[in-house]
């Protein structure tokens, strides 16, 4: 069970995900407070941090392994001192078209049976990169070489790889995409929500807009 809330002290949503690096947890917190701030109605919005190394909640996960990445998320949420933890977000990839979003709720159900505070599990349908592809202009705003991206339209969680397609758009324009430009589209994405709301301009995406309403959820 996390450590009970503290009235009057700081709040924090604790961001955890996969990956080799911290890229895509970083670009979930700066788009998660961005949604937030818009939300809430207090004075005080949680502060959004990513933590330690990535880990990673797959559904077929071994039990045992599982069990231990969750304890470890737990103990970090207990041995938190800078403020109350409020929320836990758990980023992971569907990797596969996922129209039910089956994925999202096996993921929540797990960390809502371990007792984290508001868990929110945020699983891109098919990856991270297919949400970046919902938002064209903030896309090709990462480089000038990508001013002329030809991005396809129509939804963007049905098809098997968002990565490979942007890496193979991006580099037909000069530059491949790297998990290090997340965080850059992540910022423009995080201007455009706070001008214009959270709505994908680009193609649709269901899994992009339960993250959206899961987020805004969070209360402190």
């Amino acid at each position: 069970m996390s450590a009970k809330k503290v009235r009057g002290r700081r709040s924090f949503v604790l961001v955890f995900g996969e990956g080799r690096e911290k890229h895509d947890q970083d670009a979930i917190c700066a788009i998660a407070s961005t949604i937030q701030a818009r939300v809430c109605v207090s004075s005080q919005v949680p502060t959004f941090t990513a933590r330690g190394k990535p880990l990673t909640l797959a559904r077929n996960a071994n039990p045992a392994k599982q069990q231990k990445l969750l304890a470890k998320i737990n103990q970090i949420c207990e041995a938190w001192t800078r403020g109350d933890v409020t929320a836990v977000i758990m980023h992971h990839d569907s990797d596969t078209p996922d129209p039910r979003l089956e994925n999202r709720t096996a993921l929540l159900r797990i960390l809502q049976e371990e007792g984290l505070p508001q868990p929110v599990a945020a699983v891109p349908v098919v990856d991270i990169e297919c949400w970046w592809q919902s938002f064209p202009d903030e896309l090709k705003r990462v480089s000038v070489r990508w001013r002329n991206l030809a991005i396809p339209g129509g939804r963007t969680d049905t098809g098997h790889h968002g990565k490979s397609q942007l890496k193979a758009i991006t580099r037909q324009a000069g530059q491949e995409y790297d998990e290090a430009d997340s965080l850059k589209v992540a910022g423009y994405i995080a201007e455009r929500i706070d001008s214009d709301g959270p709505t994908a301009p680009g193609g649709k995406n269901a899994s992009w807009d339960r993250f959206v309403a899961d987020v805004a959820a969070i209360r402190q």
